[in-house]
């Protein structure tokens, strides 16, 4: 998985359709179904979906499901299908992920991650460096051959 990869971007979507879609039973569903609204506008519209955004994207699902359900009975159920159902991964022959609390481990964005989410921040860093590497190549025979003048006279 990397950028742009479309398994993420089509899963983040089928996420934020199942999730809006749903009725909100209880007020903490509500809640975290407005709360994944404004967090997936900011976050699962972007270019570049990671997979630290999928696995918070999930256990946003996670959430919703079990605060969602009303009864004992229900929120065993949700309990169960997300330690016991098959997941994604192990659909596409991978291995599942979730850990004993049925919530999956939040995965760490790398350093990069920021500068990818938002394009202009992207194109900004990569003129720097244009910038930077063509200061240098102009400048660079100014300075050895500055070095080579002022060594010669230095005699």
């Amino acid at each position: 998985m990397g950028l742009l990869d479309p398994d993420n971007e089509k899963e983040m979507e089928a996420i934020a359709r199942y999730i809006t879609s749903e009725p909100a039973r209880t007020a903490d569903a509500r809640q975290i179904k407005d709360d994944f609204i404004i967090w997936y506008n900011k976050v699962g519209k972007s270019w570049y979906i990671s997979e630290s955004d999928l696995t918070e994207a999930k256990n946003r699902r996670k959430e919703f499901n079990f605060r969602n359900a009303v009864t004992t009975s229900e929120k065993e159920t949700v309990t169960r299908v997300e330690k016991t159902g098959m997941t994604t991964e192990e659909a596409q022959g991978g291995v599942k992920t979730i850990l004993s609390t049925g919530y999956r481990e939040p995965i760490e964005a790398p350093w990069y991650e920021s500068l990818l989410k938002n394009p202009f921040t992207t194109v900004g860093a990569i003129g720097a460096v244009v910038v930077l590497i063509g200061g240098v190549a102009y400048l660079m025979p100014t300075l050895i051959t500055g070095a080579v003048l002022s060594k010669h006279y230095r005699r």
